[in-house]
């Protein structure tokens, strides 16, 4: 999302965690509200064990009910129902794989900054971007100046 729109689709910032990028605020409230999430979702244990490989398991989150997309604007929804239908199948040691790809900005972070590190946005952009170096530093001023100006105003 940094690449089309200058922000990520979660509106949060990440960090490179040892096992993939993070948006810490998101962990933390997970863990606040575990209690109402397990009413929202389900989870499911799979085997997805290989022939002749050492047994694996997932576990799979379900989401209870019919999700509020309304708080996403068009242009996030049809993103988030592209990377759906791209990943709908992956399996964990697929998504690992994909998240810690080389040079990746989480590896890139992790190996100038180490672990527990921002992620620079900017690392995002590339030549397929759709945003500009200058218009992605921009979003990100004007999203901390509204936040610091509205943080006290927004729903917590």
């Amino acid at each position: 999302m940094y690449k089309i729109v200058g922000r990520s689709v979660t509106g949060l910032d990440y960090e490179a965690w040892p096992f993939g990028p993070v948006p810490p605020q998101l962990f933390k409230e997970f863990e606040e509200y575990v209690e109402d999430l397990k009413q929202k979702i389900s989870l499911i244990n799979k085997d997805i064990t290989k022939k002749d490989t050492e047994k694996r398991l997932m576990i799979e989150i379900r989401f209870r009910g019919t999700p509020d997309e309304s708080i996403f604007t068009p242009r996030e929804l049809k993103k988030i129902h592209e990377l759906i239908e791209i990943y709908k199948d992956a399996t964990p040691p697929q998504m690992s794989e994909i998240t810690h790809l080389r040079n990746s900005p989480w590896d890139k972070t992790r190996k100038e900054k180490g672990d527990w590190k921002l992620i620079d946005p900017l690392l995002a952009l590339d030549s397929e971007s759709n945003i500009t170096n200058e218009e992605l530093t921009s979003s990100l001023q004007e999203r901390t100046e509204f936040l610091r100006n509205y943080s006290a105003l927004l729903v917590k």
